[in-house]
């Protein structure tokens, strides 16, 4: 029986460099219960922190004396996501 051997950081690498998956070429198909684990839950993580986002502005949109609050708050996040996006390739 073949053993078969892993790197650990490559697979690690390899599920952050995923392009995406084109539905009609059967090469690129997730066949592997991690990976589908994997996109599933980044799914479930965008799709909650999307209901967050919203759910906090339409809520915030009822307290009309605290829009200054809120935008600083919203800056704060925009801003500390593009911090994570593209400020660390500066660091």
């Amino acid at each position: 029986m073949k053993r078969i051997t892993t790197n650990g950081s490559g697979i690690i690498h390899m599920m952050h460099t995923v392009t995406g998956v084109r539905m009609s070429d059967p090469r690129q198909q997730r066949d592997w219960l991690i990976t589908k684990l994997w996109s599933f839950s980044m799914d479930a993580i965008v799709i909650g922190l999307l209901f967050l986002v919203m759910s906090s502005l339409y809520m915030g949109y009822g307290l009309k004396k605290k829009w200054t609050y809120q935008a600083i708050s919203l800056a704060l996040g925009i801003f500390s996501c593009a911090f994570f996006v593209w400020g660390l390739r500066l660091v």
